[in-house]
């Protein structure tokens, strides 16, 4: 619910021990008695059967991680009123957007998981994407259906154009070329791990991305992708392109009736859906009067 937030100051380099408690549907996690965080939600009450560690940024770490079983506390309910007490003692500085965004993301867990008024508008909502979707698909697909259809081509290609399939591997060859001539000139790429291969692959590469050798595999490599691109520019349409066609579809339907009608009457539906989040929870409904003040200023 406060994905990403922290207000402690952190020592780059420096160790610091943390305990984070589980129990039910609560969480604490801690460095001391005063800097924690505390979370209630039906989803930490799951059973897992992983132990992960997720950071937001590469190069954290970890060193005599205990996992441990425990028990409810004697003084609990003693112990939950004093986290309550601390707990925000420390607050993160937020823009007006941001916490208008924090809240009505809370707002959101909490109504599909407590409102079935709200699941009710939600759901009416989808059905008329999904219908939109039905009846318009060159404006209303997503990007990943436009992918999906693109990727289906190619294995049909590949089953069934022995002349792309040859084209492909064309690419494919020249790149391990590359890849080899790398490896020769590095032999430790390959003594070392697996799971570091790709980087100290990227690592050679920068390294003899001057070589007369590199370079001229480079260059057969990068004609091989040309061919296969230039014969086949079906798969291998950019973001923008299937934004451009989005879009001239949907200035050829502007004036569609039945387009028209189905756009209009999901606007209502998501209308309809935001003005009850913004209605029901009054704290989301001063925030975004606040925003749409700032934002007329």
């Amino acid at each position: 619910m406060r994905h990403g937030e922290c207000a402690y100051d952190f020592e780059p380099g420096k160790w610091y021990t943390m305990t984070i408690e589980f129990i039910g549907d609560e969480a604490v996690a801690h460095l001391d008695a005063e800097h924690l965080v505390y979370a209630k939600h039906p989803i930490i009450n799951q059973e897992r059967t992983y132990f992960a560690l997720q950071v937001d940024r590469a190069g954290a770490s970890f060193d005599n991680v205990q996992v441990f079983s425990a028990r409810r506390h004697r003084d609990r309910e003693a112990n939950l009123a004093r986290i309550q007490k601390v707990a925000g003692q420390f607050p993160v500085k937020k823009t007006l957007a941001n916490e208008y965004e924090i809240r009505k993301r809370n707002t959101l867990a909490r109504f599909h998981l407590n409102d079935p008024v709200y699941r009710k508008l939600v759901e009416t909502v989808d059905v008329l994407d999904a219908e939109k979707v039905k009846r318009f698909p060159a404006v209303f697909s997503s990007h990943k259906s436009f992918r999906k259809k693109i990727a289906a081509q190619r294995k049909k290609l590949h089953a069934e154009d022995p002349v792309y399939k040859e084209t492909l591997s064309a690419t494919h060859r020249a790149n391990r070329a590359l890849d080899a001539y790398l490896v020769e000139q590095n032999p430790a790429i390959d003594q070392g791990p697996a799971t570091g291969r790709k980087a100290a692959l990227e690592r050679a590469r920068q390294k003899h991305r001057n070589d007369p050798a590199y370079q001229k595999l480079t260059a057969v490599a990068e004609a091989a992708q040309r061919k296969l691109e230039a014969d086949y520019p079906q798969l291998f349409v950019s973001d923008d392109a299937i934004k451009q066609e989005r879009a001239e579809a949907r200035k050829a339907l502007k004036n569609d009736p039945a387009y028209k009608a189905i756009t209009q009457k999901r606007a209502a539906a998501y209308r309809a859906q935001q003005d009850y989040l913004h209605n029901r929870d009054k704290e989301l409904g001063r925030l975004k009067q606040r925003l749409d003040a700032a934002k007329q200023k």
